[in-house]
């Protein structure tokens, strides 16, 4: 994306310095994206008319911490869900995205452009596109869609796109010139933004100062872009179903309520089981009782009724008998 302006400015690249489109830029951005997406009513609902409660519920589910949770719940000091990450995070070092790089010699791109690879920009807009996926309502989903659209059109910032710094008067010119053009409703616009650029190289021992001049532009045709692909992004993110945390925590608790029952249910089963299997050992071992028993009275009589008969066989041959039959039986009745 380039930009158009007459303004010759002279920087000195020492360190890396972050820009951010301006308030009115992002709200456009956020609001136009919203509109296509969920309708424009959505806006008077979740933005206008919001409710004090949908808000301290989206910023209880969303901030990192407790001091963001506080300051996300003054939503005067927010301003807008869109500047959320201006306003309250003050993060925009991870605004960045070095996919493309705008600086046209390939001499100084070599030294002010980083890796490609590395874009917080696109990173930090997945990670709230994700968050609005997974939001309980539709504002809370809008909300979080704003705050993601935040990062996604910063890494769209033409400054945003060095490794290194370039100064803060170059940045301010492109986004308050960008913002002027927002704020006064035209349609079809361009600004157009020169900058000479300054940063130390060394060579062979010595370093020189480089000189660079570079012309960044942007049009309302860019915006349009960006939005369209928020859109995208909003298009899948709205045929998301609801995430509700209360039904869920209900759901989890009612499952390990049924599965204590469960388990209970089958502890007492199998007490049961258990008491009914001693039961019946139990009378086995008695019924093994009684009929040893049994036997034993039975033999006696027969003994004492042969002695009384014959008159033999005396006391030591029923002593011997009974004997034997004490000693053998225990032991039957240790196996039984």
């Amino acid at each position: 994306m380039r930009v158009f302006s007459g303004v010759l400015l002279s920087l000195i690249l020492l360190a890396s310095v972050s820009s951010a489109w301006l308030a009115e830029t992002h709200k456009f951005i956020c609001e136009q994206a919203v509109s296509r997406v969920w309708g424009a009513d959505t806006i008077d609902k979740c933005f206008t008319d919001y409710t004090p409660i949908e808000w301290d519920k989206f910023c209880l589910k969303n901030m990192p911490s407790y001091d963001f949770y506080v300051n996300c719940t003054n939503y005067s000091l927010v301003g807008h869900p869109s500047i959320l990450p201006d306003t309250i995070f003050n993060d925009t070092h991870l605004h960045k995205d070095f996919q493309n790089c705008p600086l046209r010699l390939l001499s100084h791109s070599k030294v002010l452009c980083g890796d490609e690879e590395f874009r917080p920009a696109l990173d930090f807009a997945v990670d709230w596109f994700n968050k609005s996926e997974y939001s309980e309502s539709l504002c809370q989903r809008v909300h979080a869609f704003c705050v993601a659209s935040n990062y996604f059109a910063d890494g769209y910032l033409p400054t945003n796109r060095f490794m290194q710094g370039y100064g803060s008067k170059c940045a301010e010119l492109i986004e308050g010139r960008v913002e002027k053009k927002i704020i006064s409703g035209d349609t079809e616009w361009g600004t157009d933004t020169k900058c000479r650029i300054r940063y130390d190289k060394t060579l062979v021992g010595n370093t020189i100062t480089v000189t660079m001049d570079e012309e960044f532009k942007v049009t309302s045709n860019g915006i349009e872009r960006i939005i369209d692909d928020l859109v995208e992004w909003g298009v899948n993110v709205s045929a998301k179903r609801y995430v509700s945390t209360t039904s869920t925590t209900s759901t989890s608790t009612t499952s390990s309520t049924s599965t204590t029952s469960t388990s209970t249910t089958s502890t007492l089963t199998s007490t049961r089981d258990e008491e009914k299997s001693g039961a019946r050992e139990e009378g086995s071992v008695m019924l093994k009782f009684i009929i040893i028993a049994l036997v034993l009275a039975a033999v006696a009589f027969a003994l004492f009724y042969l002695k009384k008969t014959r008159g033999g066989g005396g006391k030591g041959g029923l002593h011997s008998i009974l004997g034997s039959s004490k000693h053998s039986h225990p032991t039957h009745l240790e196996n039984a």
